[in-house]
C-alpha cells in the first residue's frame, strides 16, 4: 500500500512538473503575461500604494490628533514644607518644618490638536494627487513594453519555426540532389568535388537546422523570463495567427508625454510644498485633564475627581535652517530637470509615431518584393534543375540556384513575421493609451 502511495504521490508531482502550456496567437500570450506578470503585479501594487497615499494625505490637511496620558504617583516622602513658627505659637520670624500633601496622585489628561491653517499640507495633498495619475500611466507604459516584447518573442518563435521547417523540406531535396549527383559520378558525368560539394551542401543544412533550434530554444526561455513562466513548465507555439496585408494607421499615443508632463506637475508641487512650508500653521488646540488626590491609596473610592479644561489656538512658526533651503534648491532643480526631460519626450514620441509608421510600410514592402525574387528564384532553380539533369548544367552552378531559393524561401518567411509582428505592434500602440 505504502508503494502504491509513494508511486501516485510520483505520478501527480511529474505531472506537474511536465505542464504543458499552448498558445495559438499572440492575443492569448498577452493575456497570459498580463494576468501572471509579476512586473505588472508590481505595479498594481505601486498604484495602490498611491491611492492610500493620496487618502491619507486628504486626512493630513487638518493633521488631526491627540496625545493621551496617564499617571500613578506614589509620593513615598511628602514634600517638607516650612510655616511660620508664631502660627503654632513659636516666636516670631522663625518657622517650623511641616509634612503635608497628598501621597497617592493620578493624573489622566487629553490634548486634541486639529491643524486649521497649513498651507504645505494642502500642496501635498496636490502632489500625492499627481503621483497616483502618475503610477496609472507608468502601469500602462510597463504593460505596452511588456506587451511588445511579449510579442515580438512570439513571433521570433513563429520565424524560427518557419524555417526549420522549410529547411528540414529543403533537406530532403538537397538529399535527392546528392544521390543524382552519386549516379551521375558512377557514370563518370561528372567529377568527385560536385559530389562532395553535394554533401557539404547537406551538412550546411542541417548545420542551419541545429542554429535555429537552438534559437528556438532560447526564445522559448526568454519568453518564460518575460511571462514569469516556471523553468519546469513547458511552452508550445502553434500559431494559428493570420494577418491581413490591409494598411493600418498608427494613432498617437501620449504616454511618454503624460508621463513628462506629470513629472513636471508633481515637481511643481513638491517645490510648492517646500516653499509654503516657511508658512506658519494655525491649530485649534483643547486639553482636558483629569487629577484625583488621596491619603489612602489608589482609586479612593471617598476621593473626587477634580477636572480642568481649555481651548484655544496655537500659531506655529518654524525658524528655516540650512536644510529647509537646501530642499528647496533641490526641488527648484528636479523642476528644471522635469521640464526639460518633457520637451524631450515631446519631441522623441513624435519621432517614434513616424518610426512605426515606417517600419510597418517597410515590413509591408519587404514581403512583397521577398514573393517576387522567391517566385523568380524557384523558376530559375527549375530550369536549372531541368537542364543539370540532361547532363547540360554544372553542379557547382545548380547547388547556387539550390542556395538562392533556399535563402529566398526564408526570406520570404522573415519578411512574412516580420509585417505580422509590426500590424500587432501598432494595435498595441493604439489600443494601450
Amino acid at each position: 500500500m505504502k508503494h502504491i502511495f509513494a508511486l501516485l504521490l510520483c505520478t501527480i508531482f511529474a505531472a506537474k512538473a511536465q505542464q504543458t502550456i499552448r498558445f495559438s496567437n499572440p492575443n492569448e500570450v498577452l493575456a497570459f503575461a498580463t494576468q501572471h506578470s509579476i512586473a505588472l503585479k508590481s505595479g498594481n501594487a505601486q498604484m495602490a500604494l498611491a491611492k492610500h497615499q493620496t487618502y491619507y494625505a486628504k486626512i493630513n490637511r487638518f493633521n488631526p490628533r491627540a496625545n493621551v496620558g496617564y499617571a500613578m504617583t506614589d509620593n513615598l516622602q511628602l514634600p517638607v514644607n516650612f510655616l511660620p513658627a508664631e502660627v503654632f505659637g513659636g516666636p516670631a520670624g522663625t518657622f517650623r518644618e511641616a509634612r503635608f500633601g497628598q501621597q497617592y496622585i493620578q493624573n489622566l489628561s487629553i490634548t486634541p490638536q486639529i491643524d486649521l491653517i497649513n498651507h504645505a499640507a494642502w500642496a501635498k495633498l496636490a502632489s500625492f494627487k499627481t503621483s497616483e495619475s502618475l503610477s496609472e500611466v507608468n502601469q500602462k507604459m510597463i504593460r505596452k513594453t511588456l506587451s511588445e516584447s511579449v510579442v515580438a518573442v512570439y513571433f521570433n518563435i513563429v520565424s524560427f519555426q518557419e524555417q526549420i521547417k522549410t529547411l528540414n523540406q529543403t533537406l530532403q531535396n538537397a538529399d535527392s540532389v546528392m544521390q543524382i549527383v552519386q549516379q551521375k559520378h558512377k557514370q563518370g558525368i561528372i567529377r568527385s568535388q560536385d559530389v562532395n560539394n553535394a554533401a557539404v551542401n547537406k551538412l550546411t543544412i542541417q548545420d542551419r537546422i541545429q542554429q535555429l533550434q537552438n534559437g528556438l530554444e532560447q526564445q522559448y526561455n526568454l519568453l518564460k523570463s518575460l511571462c514569469d513562466i516556471p523553468d519546469s513548465t513547458e511552452i508550445l507555439i502553434e500559431n494559428q495567427h493570420s494577418t491581413s496585408n490591409d494598411n493600418v494607421a498608427v494613432l498617437s499615443n501620449s504616454l511618454k508625454s503624460q508621463q513628462a508632463t506629470l513629472q513636471v506637475n508633481y515637481a511643481q508641487n513638491e517645490l510648492k510644498t517646500n516653499q509654503l512650508s516657511y508658512y506658519p500653521t494655525l491649530s485649534f488646540i483643547g486639553n482636558w485633564a483629569l487629577q484625583e488626590n488621596s491619603n489612602n491609596h489608589f482609586f479612593d473610592a471617598k476621593a473626587r475627581w477634580i477636572s480642568q479644561t481649555y481651548l484655544g489656538l496655537r500659531l506655529n512658526f518654524g525658524i528655516p535652517d540650512a536644510n529647509k533651503y537646501a530642499q528647496t534648491k533641490l526641488a527648484k532643480t528636479n523642476l528644471q530637470i522635469a521640464e526639460l526631460t518633457a520637451q524631450k519626450q515631446e519631441i522623441q514620441q513624435s519621432f517614434e509615431q513616424k518610426q512605426l509608421q515606417l517600419e510597418w510600410e517597410k515590413a509591408l514592402e519587404s514581403e512583397q518584393m521577398s514573393a517576387k525574387i522567391l517566385e523568380l528564384k524557384n523558376d530559375t532553380y527549375q530550369k536549372n534543375f531541368n537542364l543539370f539533369k540532361q547532363d547540360i548544367y554544372p553542379t557547382e552552378n545548380l547547388l547556387l540556384s539550390f542556395n538562392d531559393v533556399l535563402n529566398a524561401t526564408l526570406s520570404q518567411q522573415v519578411a512574412k513575421v516580420q509585417t505580422a509582428f509590426q500590424k500587432e505592434k501598432i494595435n498595441i500602440n493604439n489600443s494601450i493609451q
